[in-house]
């Protein structure tokens, strides 16, 4: 039997903190801190994700990771399946949010950001993974 349904990808919200204040998709943020979480789903609808990762890019071929999580990392567990992560903030509350800046590099908080969610199954035919990358994609743009 083969899983043919592919990973499902959402950024639900983009969270500037402190207070958790929405930011809107193709938003200017200009004010407060260049600091964010964000509310996403990366998920395998069988439970046999593999890994998801969130990144930023920006300017001139910048990019820094926002966030991420693999199935190794929970192949300790019994069954021996991950469904992923479904409307969860990351990072997570309790951690450090996510900061744009970056030493040496002004365009990280005067630039547009595009924030790309990508995740992996792990379906495989014998030979190697059936799907490819599922990718979901959210455009802000700091002026700080």
């Amino acid at each position: 039997m083969v899983d043919n349904t592919v990973p499902v990808v959402n950024i639900q919200q983009i969270l500037q903190q402190p207070g958790d204040v929405a930011v809107n998709t193709c938003a200017i943020v200009n004010t407060g801190a260049p600091k964010f979480r964000f509310v996403v789903t990366a998920s395998a609808p069988q439970s046999h994700l593999k890994e998801w990762s969130l990144m930023s890019y920006w300017g001139d071929n910048q990019s820094k990771s926002v966030s991420s999580d693999n199935y190794s990392n929970q192949i300790l567990r019994w069954p021996h399946l991950w469904a992923g992560i479904s409307g969860l903030a990351v990072p997570p509350p309790g951690t450090s949010p996510w900061d744009a800046t970056m030493a040496r590099d002004r365009t990280s908080t005067h630039c547009a950001h595009s924030f790309v969610l990508d995740a992996w199954d792990r379906v495989i035919n014998g030979w190697g993974y059936i799907h490819g990358v599922a990718s979901y994609q959210k455009f802000i743009t700091l002026m700080f």
